[in-house]
């Protein structure tokens, strides 16, 4: 069973915190949207009281940005992994501090 999972989620779904507005998140938005999506993704968990929202575990600027990017230009979804619901808190830490 993999532990994360590829998947599109509604922006305004996803809770965290977003960074102040900066250049360097105006210009992520942006590319964002260019793009349509993020070349290295947001990790999200399923929220325990709501299974169709979601919580960001990590990429505070990417899903930053793409708070900017739709509130500037729209767009409504983001490409995420979620983790899954069996993965343990040791696992994911050890998996952001080895690949980032």
């Amino acid at each position: 069973m993999s532990l994360l999972l590829q998947s599109i989620v509604l922006i305004k779904d996803v809770a965290f915190t977003p960074l102040p507005p900066c250049q360097e998140l105006e210009r992520g938005a942006e590319l964002i949207y260019k793009m349509g999506g993020c070349i290295r993704p947001p990790i999200v968990k399923r929220d325990d009281s709501n299974p169709f929202k979601y919580v960001l575990v990590s990429g505070q600027f990417a899903m930053s940005c793409a708070r900017h990017a739709y509130d500037i230009y729209g767009m409504d979804a983001i490409n995420v992994f979620i983790v899954n619901d069996n993965n343990t808190e040791e696992e994911l830490a050890q998996a952001l501090s080895l690949f980032s």
